[in-house]
């Protein structure tokens, strides 16, 4: 019974130093593994950081190269503009100098006894040169006021002349006295009717606005050519100012400015 118990105690021992055994290695290769994780991470995260570096390096070498070559250009192309500058400077005080010895050589030479140079007045100038009497350059100018837009509410009125106004008013007026006249005759009124002179007005002004007539006008034989000239006149009119108005209102008529002296007068005098 004894062998047993011991046998039992034994075998008990062995499996127990042997589950110790095995958590022991399972513990150390979760511990190596968690080290090796780690390192990996940091690992990559030093590459990043490195390389973040790197590329944060290479753009500020870039920002900076390309900076210093627009500087450099910047500096180039106004040193050539202002080498450029003080060339053509000399080039046109040469060829100024050239032409007055040119034509002072002329007078010294006889060859020509006018001299049309802008010359200061010096005591050693007087002994070789007799100057004429010098010009003061006093540029006059006169100035006035912009001219002023016509009021928007006119528009309507400016596309045509004053004359065209009158001569619509005129031709109006005739073919309403016409139509009046013809309508109030006996023979009118026994064939078609009682037709009032207001009615007449609003026929014609109607027919200038665009408006169809109502037919009352054109039901007799003498007057068909006055009523068809009317409406064709209405139609030329009324088509040119409509076109006028358009014209005038997307491109406003600017009031004309005095451009001679004979303007400025007139527009003084006003």
């Amino acid at each position: 019974m004894m062998m047993v118990v011991v046998a039992v105690v034994v075998v008990v021992k062995a499996v127990v130093m042997m589950v110790v055994e095995v958590v022991v290695v399972a513990v150390v290769m979760v511990v190596v593994v968690a080290v090796v994780v780690v390192a990996v991470v940091v690992a990559v995260v030093v590459v990043a950081v490195v390389v973040a570096v790197v590329v944060v390096a290479v753009v500020m070498v870039v920002v900076v190269a390309v900076v210093m070559v627009v500087v450099v250009a910047v500096v180039m192309v106004v040193v050539v503009v202002v080498v450029m500058v003080v060339v053509v400077a000399v080039v046109m005080v040469a060829v100024v100098m050239v032409v007055v010895v040119a034509v002072t050589d002329q007078v010294k030479a006889r060859k020509s006894f006018l001299v049309s140079v802008v010359y200061v007045v010096l005591p050693n100038r007087l002994e070789r040169w007799d100057f004429t009497h010098t010009f003061d350059y006093s540029p006059f100018c006169f100035a006035l006021a912009k001219p002023v837009q016509k009021p928007s509410w006119l528009s309507c009125y400016y596309p045509l002349s004053h004359q065209v106004w009158i001569g619509i008013f005129i031709s109006a007026l005739v073919v309403c006295g016409t139509l009046v006249q013809i309508t109030g005759s006996d023979m009118w009124r026994s064939q078609y009717g009682q037709l009032n002179t207001g009615a007449v007005v609003m026929e014609v002004l109607g027919s200038l606005l665009g408006q169809g007539l109502y037919g009352r006008l054109s039901t007799s034989r003498s007057n068909h050519m006055l009523v068809a000239s009317w409406l064709v006149f209405g139609v030329v009119v009324s088509t040119g100012y409509r076109g006028s108005l358009i014209a005038s209102l997307t491109l406003p008529r600017q009031p004309p400015r005095p451009e001679t002296v004979e303007e400025l007068v007139t527009a003084v005098e006003r």
